[in-house]
């Protein structure tokens, strides 16, 4: 779950958008991520950061995150306080756990918005992605899937639990900007951020799933 605020050029019903300018380049935004109680949540740095490892970022979205993982040929995780630590990156996502079994973890990105993001889709495997910040108008999991490319199968998240769209069969669902995400492909696409956008780059409109807000 998560809230994004991003430049203040549209506004979306309940989506909300903000913008602090200190030059005409200089767009700075936040994302909202909710964690559910005692469960996982992806979450991703679309903004660039100064964190180095992911004991920076456990460290920053407080002491009920109890590990931290990704995906790249089978998943890596790190359990906090323990050996195994590895390096965290801008535009890249995490799925990290929750231990709090009566609390979720709200926690806030905020940087300036730059370059969209990009990625190397592999083939014959899953490869973990944030959406990019420029796709707000990939909103669902069948057009995501589409804008990558014909030979992508699946398209996953985490909702809570597991949830994944077959490419051609029932199961489409809701996807948002700045959300983690798996695709599986028979064939690599190298350097995807999606096709020209129909949207107004770094516009937002995405539907918020939670009522709290910044303070």
């Amino acid at each position: 779950m998560k809230r994004v605020i991003l430049p203040l050029l549209v506004l979306f019903g309940i989506s909300m958008l903000f913008a602090l300018e200190s030059e005409p380049s200089d767009v700075v935004g936040y994302i909202q991520y909710t964690v559910a109680t005692n469960n996982y949540g992806f979450v991703a740095l679309p903004f660039g950061t100064t964190m180095v490892d992911a004991s920076d970022l456990a460290t920053d979205m407080g002491t009920d995150i109890s590990s931290i993982s990704y995906w790249d040929n089978g998943w890596h995780q790190w359990l906090v306080g323990n050996p195994g630590v590895f390096d965290v990156y801008a535009d890249h996502s995490y799925l990290v756990k929750n231990a709090n079994v009566s609390s979720p973890v709200t926690w806030y990105i905020e940087g300036t918005v730059g370059t969209p993001a990009s990625f190397d889709i592999v083939g014959g495997n899953f490869t973990q992605i944030m959406l990019p910040l420029d796709c707000s108008d990939l909103n669902l999991a069948s057009l995501l899937a589409a804008d990558i490319g014909p030979d992508v199968t699946s398209i996953s998240a985490w909702n809570g639990g597991w949830q994944q769209y077959i490419v051609g069969n029932p199961g489409d669902f809701s996807v948002e900007i700045g959300q983690g995400i798996l695709i599986n492909s028979t064939t690599e696409y190298l350097g995807w951020n999606g096709t020209v956008r129909t949207a107004t780059r770094n516009e937002a409109n995405v539907t918020s799933k939670s009522n709290s807000k910044k303070q």
